[in-house]
């Protein structure tokens, strides 16, 4: 989204538009992630210029969210929030940036072993939204305006997300989200209103991050052979990668039959079947690969019951940012410890400008090795990629962004047993990278991982591709309303320019109004209801993946006039005085400039009310004789009200 956001920090003081906001749930779903574009751009920069020097950072803290969310949620409830690391760290606090995001949740049990590419609109997974909290407890998150979307308790974390206004990276800076557990991390996002410069180098890394590995344990206790091809089972099944679908992943033992077995569950590896049989990959966009043969040896030798790889996801590329799916652990009766590589998480940045040499990254991790100690036992499948998102409004230079399968562990061909031929692991699939820029180079990267290495491969597959997108930020402008103008008449329309074709997205103050088209270049949206006071127009344009920067105009709505002064002083009806320029002092609107008169239309003075509405004038000379005075006051919009009661002074 882009690129040049408003710096109000208005909350919602409009009730219209809270039920504007309402009504675009309503109209629009909450089935699918990002069903209006969010408003909030690079962000506002209040979190100032931010350097990161050598070695780790984790400038995200994270929260699960223990209930069930519905789209129009105004607060969500959280347990104990993780905080992030590091100088630029940033925490859950009114006013502060969050994301919401659900890692997995599928409700219905998947069939073991199918490997149908799953479509993410199937599912909240992967969906996510952004929010500004107006308020903060060690327990509830308060937004200034509804959530779009619903989310699955118990699979959905709260990310505090920071604004920086500018970015720089040391060499050696590793700026990470905290890895996944099961219910937080995973997810790195960062928004930069200016240039993020990583002229330095410094990697931006969610790889290995993301969804687990299947546990290494000896799931083999007895050294049972030839347990045939089940896709789940008991013992001499290897543990199952995790992926979307929570139950069949075991973090710890004892595993139930459907967290073990060659069967991948959605986009989690399998596990080999014995015997030594090695794991599949983790699935992403691409699929995983499938675990190597069980070991050339009777009963059973050299069978194709090596774990099956995640299943692919199809996904929209620009609205749901999928985690990379695990590996599978190998068959296991020894000391290997041989687990299945986790998959690559989310890396969301977006900026004005992105400059130097930095790397992007969301790679799965590689399986373990099955040799590493004798005899030798079944490989890990690797990790799959997830996701990486890049949007910027102008020019972009990188080394690269990536988000490939990880490879699958190695085995060999001794362990004290030469001709047994342990095979290695499958690929981890690869994952997704989204890239949008005005111009300039930064490399993509989604390949499937390879299988890992042995004397024998057989069986062993790689992971498949995954896919990159590609964007070209698109124009916008805002004519109507204009910035830093005063209306005691709104305009009819907002109004500007855009990209012929492109949807241009209206909010004010923060807050989603509605969508026009631009036609011929032109667009335009008719200016809902107001209140008075300062308000912040907000557009950007969409087209496919393809975005805007953002413009927004910053103006005042007065309709109103300022209520008639009060003159205090003189404090009686009449005064007699021989003073012939007299003070006169009262009351009116704070700020208003008010004006003083003789005779209803003789201008004696003029003077401004104080920050308390208090004002003091002394006249200018008037004769003798007697005079009427009133004073009447006009604001800062050239409003002028009416007059006040007057009062009469004789100089004499």
């Amino acid at each position: 989204m882009s690129f040049v956001p408003a710096r109000s920090q208005h909350a919602l003081t409009n009730a219209i538009l809270v039920a504007l906001t309402l009504l675009a749930v309503a109209l629009f779903g909450a089935s699918s992630a990002q069903a209006q574009a969010d408003g909030f751009g690079n962000g506002n920069g209040d979190d100032g210029p931010a350097t990161f020097a050598a070695g780790p950072h984790v400038p995200n803290a994270v929260a699960p969210v223990s209930g069930a969310v519905v789209a129009g949620a105004n607060s969500v409830t959280i347990t104990a929030a993780t905080p992030g690391s590091g100088s630029n760290a940033v925490g859950f606090a009114a006013g502060r940036l969050v994301m919401i995001y659900q890692s997995n949740g599928v409700a219905s049990p998947p069939t073991s072993g199918s490997q149908t590419a799953y479509p993410l609109s199937n599912t909240t997974a992967g969906h996510w939204e952004f929010a500004r909290l107006s308020a903060a407890t060690a327990t509830t998150l308060t937004f200034t305006r509804p959530l779009v979307h619903a989310y699955n308790a118990g699979t959905t974390q709260a990310i505090a997300v920071p604004e920086y206004s500018s970015l720089t990276t040391a060499a050696g800076a590793n700026i990470n989200p905290p890895a996944w557990n099961g219910t937080t991390g995973g997810v790195l996002a960062v928004l930069v209103e200016g240039t993020v410069n990583m002229t330095a180098g410094g990697t931006f890394s969610a790889s290995g991050l993301g969804f687990r590995g299947g546990i290494s344990y000896v799931n083999n206790t007895n050294e049972a052979h030839n347990c045939g091809s089940g896709n789940d089972g008991g013992n001499g099944f290897g543990a199952k990668g995790e992926g979307f679908y929570v139950a069949a992943f075991g973090p710890t033992t004892p595993l139930t039959n459907a967290q073990r077995g060659r069967g991948n569950q959605l986009n989690g590896g399998g596990g080999g079947n014995c015997f030594n049989a090695s794991g599949g990959g983790g699935g992403g966009v691409g699929q995983g690969g499938t675990g190597g043969n069980s070991l050339n040896d009777s009963p059973g030798s050299n069978q194709p019951v090596g774990g099956l790889g995640g299943a692919a996801i199809t996904r929209n590329a620009y609205e749901q940012l999928p985690m990379g799916g695990g590996g599978g652990q190998g068959d296991r009766d020894d000391d290997n410890v041989a687990p299945g590589g986790a998959g690559g998480g989310v890396v969301l940045v977006r900026g004005a400008t992105l400059t130097g040499t930095g790397t992007f990254s969301a790679n799965g991790a590689v399986g373990g090795n099955g040799n590493g100690g004798s005899p030798y036992d079944g490989a890990g499948g690797g990790g799959a990629g997830g996701s990486v998102m890049l949007r910027f409004t102008n020019a972009v230079a990188c080394s690269s962004a990536t988000a490939s399968g990880g490879t699958g562990g190695n085995n060999g061909t001794s362990g004290g047993f030469p001709s047994y031929a342990w095979k290695p692991g499958g690929g981890g699939g690869g994952g997704s990278v989204f890239v949008q820029k005005s111009s300039g180079t930064c490399t993509t990267t989604v390949t499937g991982g390879p299988r890992g290495t042995a004397g024998t491969n057989t069986g062993a597959t790689a992971g498949a591709n995954g896919a990159s997108t590609a964007a070209t930020t698109l124009a916008v402008t805002l004519s109507a309303p204009t910035n830093g103008t005063a209306y005691q008449t709104l305009p009819a329309n907002i109004t500007g320019t855009a990209t012929s074709g492109s949807t241009v997205n209206i909010y004010i103050d923060e807050a989603f109004v509605g969508t026009a088209v631009a036609t011929g270049g032109n667009w335009t949206f008719a200016t809902p209801a107001l209140t008075q006071g300062e308000h912040t127009v907000t557009v950007f344009s969409e087209s496919g993946a393809a975005q805007s920067g953002q413009v927004s105009a910053t103006f005042t709505y007065d309709s109103v006039a300022p209520a008639a002064p009060v003159i205090t002083t003189p404090a009686a009806a009449t005064t007699y005085t021989t003073d012939t320029t007299p003070t006169i002092a009262g009351t009116a609107e704070a700020g208003s400039t008010v004006n003083v008169y003789r005779a209803g239309n003789v201008l004696i003075g003029t003077t401004t009310a104080n920050g308390s509405g208090n004002w003091t004038l002394d006249a200018s000379a008037l004769r003798e004789g007697s005079r009427t005075i009133t004073a009447s006051a006009t604001d800062a919009y050239d409003s002028r009200g009416v007059a006040s009661a007057s009062k009469t002074i004789v100089v004499d």
